[in-house]
């Protein structure tokens, strides 16, 4: 007798999991719950589909492939989410759901959604959106594509990440513009963690085509948006598309394409060097700031660290390096300072060829290139030079010295002990 209870219980566990609703992060359907229910949904442009079921509900399980199916037809029209009415008792609640499954229409009116009038199949599903009023209005933007902001650069080019960006055509008077529907289809085929993906990882972002500011930075003129740039992350150069007209299609390719040249255009000098970006002001408390004189040792540690640059200034009173270290301190510069006199400034300038050079930022690199201030200068005028650096106003040139020459003087210089300074 007992073997018989066992086999009807272990009939019953499989009749239940066959039953379960499953749906998965792989799937066209966002997994909705009450932390971002209003998030995804509610602040959402889109246009949403939204399914609240029960696991154990057969019809929500007949129901599954289809709206699995129509999620995917419906990429460029609608957005389809599912809510676990069990779990998220207070969405069911406030959405009155009496009966599973129930689809929910959210359109322009987000707080005020529609019952879903239309059939259960695939066909019937993609039919109902597509003939949909309130989803011609909105239809869907790039969900996988993150729209950028100026003061949002710095730490996106920063991932060690071959990197996309998106810019949108120009339209005045407007605060912002939808992602290409498209561009989330780009976005999924280099997304990570996608299964059995034909391309490497590739982070994209969208720049609306009413913000110049980023375009502008990048050197990239009106008439030349809408457009896509590429930028290799380990030599942090990119290339422009000159393609005439931007859909997916073109978009792929180029990717593609820039992707396959990797190992020549990290070396190639021509292509131009990504501006200098601000970084975000993340931490509250003021980073602690160390103020090094330059020898061998500085200059080494300077030159490894990535993205950042080296200022050099030659002032015979510390106080206007101070004074400089504390006021871009969360700017992508490493301050050195040192005697206008010292064998290892000397040696600096003769590297450069700015015998006359006062402030000297090196920007590391596989080709070192540097900017120099020359005269005897204040706080305003240094201040003034560093940011036209920053804001990619001011161009950086290629030393005309000879490097082995100038480290083999720097290790010369090396003797006395490195001075630190907390500021």
């Amino acid at each position: 007798m007992l073997p018989r209870v066992r086999l009807a219980l272990l009939l019953l566990s499989a009749l239940a999991a066959c039953v379960l609703a499953d749906y998965g992060p792989r799937d066209s359907v966002t997994i909705l719950t009450d932390k971002n229910f209003e998030k995804e949904v509610l602040q959402s442009p889109d246009y949403w589909l939204v399914e609240f079921y029960a696991p154990w509900c057969g019809h929500c399980k007949q129901l599954e492939p289809q709206y699995k199916a129509a999620a995917k037809k419906l990429k460029k029209h609608a957005r389809l989410g599912v809510v676990d009415a069990t779990v998220h008792q207070q969405l069911a609640q406030k959405y009155h759901i009496k009966g599973y499954p129930t689809i929910k229409e959210f359109g322009a009116k987000k707080k005020r959604p529609q019952d879903y009038r239309g059939g259960r199949t695939t066909r019937e599903i993609v039919q109902y959106v597509k003939n949909s009023p309130e989803a011609k209005k909105l239809g869907v933007s790039g969900a996988n594509v993150a729209t950028l902001e100026y003061d949002k650069v710095h730490a996106f080019l920063n991932k060690d990440l071959p990197s996309a960006i998106f810019f949108g055509t120009p339209k005045k008077g407007k605060k912002s513009a939808k992602v290409p529907a498209w561009l989330g289809n780009v976005a999924e085929s280099f997304m990570e963690g996608k299964k059995k993906k034909k391309h490497p990882t590739v982070q994209l972002a969208f720049v609306s085509g009413s913000d110049d500011k980023i375009a502008t930075h990048f050197g990239l003129s009106e008439d030349q948006l809408p457009t896509v740039i590429y930028v290799y992350p380990s030599s942090q150069k990119y290339v422009v598309s000159d393609v005439s007209k931007l859909n997916e299609a073109a978009a792929k390719k180029f990717i593609d394409d820039a992707l396959a040249n990797t190992e020549t255009a990290e070396k190639d000098e021509s292509l131009p060097s990504v501006p200098l970006f601000p970084s975000p002001e993340v931490a509250k408390k003021k980073p602690v700031v160390a103020l090094k004189e330059l020898d061998a040792t500085t200059a080494r540690e300077c030159a490894a660290k990535r993205g950042k640059m080296c200022v050099v200034v030659a002032k015979e009173d510390t106080g206007l390096v101070r004074s400089l270290a504390k006021k871009y301190r969360r700017d992508p510069f490493t301050f050195l300072s040192s005697k206008p006199d010292a064998q290892a400034f000397q040696a600096l300038t003769e590297f450069v060829g700015e015998k006359a050079a006062e402030v000297i930022v090196v920007k590391p690199g596989r080709k070192v290139k540097y900017s120099a201030l020359s005269g005897t200068n204040d706080e305003s005028a240094t201040s003034e030079f560093l940011d036209k650096l920053i804001d990619g106003s001011s161009p950086f040139s290629v030393p005309g010295g000879d490097l082995e020459a100038f480290e083999a003087a720097l290790s010369g210089s090396s003797d006395d002990a490195t001075k630190h300074e907390e500021l």
